[in-house]
């Protein structure tokens, strides 16, 4: 009991630091239409020019004839301090620049010459003062291509920005048989845009596993269309008194914040 409860520490321990809205930034793009993921999750800009192609491994091309290729981050940060785009130029030529502007802010522009080649580099935008809003990046080419492989952003979030999500209840307790349809309500609050996906997984000290598998007694996990309530069922328990644990991850963009669900059967009582 000591090591599971151990365990069950370490987890909470390990949740607590990923549910942060950190106050870095960084998004990959994936598509000449500027879709893009961050932390491994998507987080699209939205296009106003798309480029011309994807170079795997150096990003969006953008050539003489994409010139004016730009996108917007799909939410608005506030304090931006710094802006850092990572980008490479063509083998033999490459020139442009490529400016970032914040919200109604005037743009900040730096020039692109090929020194380096197809090599990464990075120009960074220090802002002082810091700027508010969405983040728009424009790309003008004058000599063959530029790529831009990411863009790195350092923002304030200030006091009460942290994305949260709270359940309802906190934990639950069932009967040992005939238990269907149990439903948890989510609350979420700071999210700077609309909830895209929400996300479970199961953790035991017994027969569920890190995820959801047909093996666990808590079953059939379900997120309604408004991602706003999570039900499950649970198997009939012929044993002992058992608990899981239900991680319940929301996400909107870059952001995202979890909560755990502890779900206690009671034990198997025979009939008299």
């Amino acid at each position: 009991m000591k090591t599971k409860f151990l365990l069950f520490s370490l987890m909470l321990s390990l949740l607590s630091i990923t549910n942060v809205w950190a106050d870095d930034v960084t998004y990959t793009f994936t598509s000449k239409s500027w879709a893009a993921t961050s932390g491994g999750v998507a987080a699209n800009w939205t296009s106003g020019k798309d480029g011309d192609q994807l170079t795997s491994g150096r990003g969006i091309q953008i050539t003489t004839g994409a010139s004016g290729a730009n996108a917007t981050s799909p939410i608005s940060f506030s304090n931006v301090s710094s802006v850092v785009v990572t980008y490479s130029t063509n083998a033999s030529k490459g020139a442009g620049s490529i400016s970032v502007k914040v919200g109604t802010n005037t743009a900040h522009s730096q020039n692109v010459t090929k020194t380096g080649g197809t090599t990464d580099r990075t120009l960074t935008y220090d802002i002082n003062p810091a700027e508010t809003g969405n983040i728009t990046l424009t790309v003008t080419c004058t000599t063959n291509s530029i790529y831009v492989k990411s863009v790195a952003i350092t923002y304030s979030s200030g006091g009460g920005s942290t994305p949260s999500l709270t359940l309802t209840p906190t934990s639950t307790s069932v009967e040992a048989a005939n238990v269907a349809n149990q439903s948890i309500t989510l609350t979420t609050s700071n999210f700077s845009s609309s909830i895209s996906s929400v996300t479970t997984g199961l953790y035991s000290d017994a027969e569920c596993t890190s995820a959801i598998t047909s093996g666990a007694w808590v079953k059939d996990i379900t997120v309604n269309s408004g991602k706003t309530a999570v039900t499950f069922n649970v198997d009939d328990n012929d044993g002992a008194q058992r608990q899981c644990w239900l991680k319940i991850t929301a996400t909107a963009g870059s952001q995202n914040a979890s909560a755990i669900l502890p779900i206690t059967q009671a034990k198997y009582s025979a009939p008299t």
